[in-house]
Formats: C-alpha cells, sequence, structure tokens
C-alpha cells in the first residue's frame, strides 16, 4: 500500500479539489434560473459549463502576455464566468482558450466585467465577449490545444466523461448558436443523442436556432420516445409562434401521455387556437384528477389568463369556466 506524507503533492491536490469543489456547490446554490442569488438580472441565461480553461491577459506594464490556469463555471450567449486564482482588474482585456474534449481549444475575445475572492486563494472572474481585432496583442496564433499540464491538473481537468463532455459541447453551442452555423450543427446532431439526457437538453437548446430551422428540428422532436422532451419541443415551439406549426402540435392533442396533451392545448392557446380546449375542460372538471392543475395552465393560455400549477390555481380556473358556462 502506497503512503502519502504530509505535504506531498498528491495530499495538496486532493485538497485543493475539495476547496474547488465546495466553491461550485456553493456558488451554484446562489443561481436560481436566469436571476443569480445576488439579484443581479441577466440578459442571457446562463449555462453549467466545468472545463479547463487559459486566460491569455497583458502584464502590469504592457510588456508582456502571460497566461493562467482556470476553471470555467458557467456560460451564456454574452460571456463565461470562471474560478482562477488571479485576480483582475474591472475592464481588462483578456483572451480565454476553452477545452472540449476531442477538440482543440477555443479562444474567446472578452473583457473582466468582476473579480471577487471566493475560498481558499480562489477568485470568481466574470467576462463579457468582445469581438475579435486584427491587432489584439492577445490574439493567439491560431486555434491551440490546451497546455497538457494545465489540462491534466487535478483541480482543473478537461472533461473525461463522454455525456459531461457531450453537455459542454452542446453549452459551448448553445452561447454560439446565434452567429455561428457549426455551432447550430452541434445542436442539431446532440438532439438527435442516444443519450437522453443529452437529446432532453439539446431539444431545449433548439429554439436558439431560430426560424423555420428550429420550427423544423423541434417538429421532429414531436415525434420523441420521452414525454419530457416532447413536453419541452411543444413549449419551444409555443414560443417560436409560427403558425404553421399548429398542425404538428394538434396531433399530440391524442398523444398517449395525458401531460402531453395538455401541454399542446396551452401551446395552441398561445397560438389562439382552442381545438384543446376540450380535454382541458374535462380534467378541470373532474373531481381528483391529478392533472388538473397542469389543465389549469393550459386553460389559462387558452383564454388569455393566468392561472397558477396548484389548488388555488385549479380553484380559480374552474370558478371562471363556470362563469363562461353560465355566460353561455
Amino acid at each position: 500500500m502506497s503512503v502519502v506524507e504530509l505535504g506531498d503533492p498528491r495530499e495538496q491536490a486532493e485538497a485543493e479539489q475539495r476547496v474547488l469543489t465546495g466553491i461550485f456547490k456553493a456558488l451554484d446554490s446562489q443561481i436560481s434560473g436566469p436571476t443569480g442569488g445576488r439579484g443581479e438580472l441577466r440578459k442571457f441565461d446562463r449555462q453549467r459549463f466545468r472545463t479547463a480553461c487559459t486566460v491569455r491577459f497583458l502584464s502590469q506594464d504592457g510588456t508582456r502576455v502571460e497566461t493562467v490556469a482556470a476553471r470555467s463555471r458557467n456560460l451564456s450567449r454574452g460571456g463565461i464566468a470562471l474560478l482562477t486564482k488571479q485576480w483582475f482588474r474591472r475592464g481588462v482585456p483578456v483572451f480565454v482558450t476553452v477545452a472540449v474534449a476531442g477538440q482543440s481549444g477555443s479562444s474567446l475575445a472578452g473583457t473582466i466585467v468582476f473579480s471577487r475572492a471566493v475560498r481558499g486563494a480562489w477568485f470568481e472572474v466574470g467576462i463579457q465577449f468582445r469581438p475579435r481585432t486584427a491587432d489584439d496583442p492577445l490574439t493567439p496564433s491560431g486555434t491551440t490545444p490546451l497546455n497538457p499540464k494545465v489540462a491534466d491538473s487535478p483541480a482543473i481537468r478537461t472533461p473525461s466523461n463522454p455525456r459531461d463532455a457531450k453537455l459542454n459541447s452542446l453549452s459551448a453551442a448553445r452561447a454560439a448558436a446565434g452567429s455561428s452555423p457549426d455551432a447550430q450543427a452541434t445542436i442539431l446532431r446532440l438532439a438527435a443523442s442516444s443519450d437522453i439526457v443529452v437529446r432532453t437538453r439539446a431539444v431545449d437548446a433548439l429554439i436558439e436556432l431560430g426560424g423555420t430551422v428550429a420550427a423544423d428540428a423541434l417538429i421532429r422532436a414531436l415525434e420523441d420516445s420521452s414525454d419530457e422532451i416532447r413536453m419541452s419541443a411543444l413549449a419551444s415551439l409555443g414560443e417560436l409562434g409560427i403558425p404553421r406549426t399548429q398542425e404538428a402540435i394538434q396531433r399530440l392533442l391524442t398523444d398517449p401521455a395525458i401531460p402531453v396533451r395538455l401541454k399542446a392545448a396551452g401551446m395552441l392557446g398561445r397560438l389562439e387556437n382552442d381545438a384543446g380546449l376540450p380535454i382541458v375542460v374535462r380534467c378541470l372538471e373532474e373531481d381528483g384528477n391529478e392533472h388538473a392543475p397542469r389543465a389549469a395552465v393550459a386553460y389559462g393560455l387558452i383564454i388569455g389568463r393566468s392561472f397558477a400549477a396548484n389548488t388555488d390555481g385549479v380553484a380559480e380556473a374552474r370558478r371562471y369556466l363556470d362563469l363562461q358556462k353560465k355566460h353561455k
């Protein structure tokens, strides 16, 4: 049996990994949807994104380019958050090279928007993306892989799990979907993944493609074997609001899963189509129906009101339904 002596590099690396894991958990617990625990309003939703990075920046005297290792925390279309042991001044220009398993690193130009101490000599750093310029001294000479010593660090590691690698690729693609055909192709490819977790996340990201490309892909997702994925595709189609999708949505009014039928009814309601009203009314009127909360939400979408998916929302929807019947 091997013995790890006090101060052994392996022991130090494991201790640092525990600190880093604790920081991630603490920071992630502050996040709920597009609004952070600090009350921040965010223009773009953040996607969890864990991989090795390097950050390039100019020295304080501006005479040389320096590089520091980092670990990404989350990614959005507007920027990236990292954990690193380097403090940065707000407004400093940087280049971040992000590692994606099986690919060379991708470099993103950005500007530091915050740098705050968290724990164990680590800083959380926020970087807002900016356009590249040809004369930028930080621009790497081509896209190159990360330094192997950085990628192999116990505390800063590129995911080796196939699912995590795909989810990282998906997060990066979602952030770049508005301007990169390659990113759009990645989302489409992962939306057909055999891994249900990857496929679910990718179908949710299809809306980022916009227009007919998103609509066509989401219509295909309506035939998925997973109830959750069919419901996610329905929600995105409802947000797109493209009239020609109504026929595809309407087919799901006879879906084997009642929650899917109710979701379809609600999405049709968003498109001012009340074809799903009968199934919604049946679920609302039946005492003890477990799907009544979903029916209340769908009913609200059909009639242009808002009912919560709870007991109070069901009661309010039923009262409104009774009033509607009395006035007929």
